[in-house]
């Protein structure tokens, strides 16, 4: 299995943020963080997390959870558990 490359991950994100903040204008980049959307609290938190595990088919550790505070530390972790699969 190959590793999907940063703009494919970056997609996949894009959609998952879009959905859950019901906002289909949002423009993500790696930079894109808690600190700039409001609705980015610690509930949605998790529900990124969930719908990030589902679409890529990965589990992310408590530690893992709580590093994650943008979409770059996202798209690195990813990267990092598909490698080990």
């Amino acid at each position: 299995m190959s590793i999907p490359t940063d703009e494919t991950i970056l997609d996949g994100i894009t959609k998952i943020l879009r959905d859950i903040f019901d906002d289909d204008t949002l423009v993500i980049t790696p930079e894109f963080s808690r600190k700039d959307n409001a609705l980015w609290d610690s509930m949605n938190h998790l529900n990124i997390v969930f719908a990030i595990e589902g679409k890529f088919h990965i589990k992310f550790s408590i530690v893992d959870i709580e590093e994650i505070q943008s979409v770059g530390d996202a798209i690195a972790l990813i990267k990092n558990k598909l490698a080990k699969k």
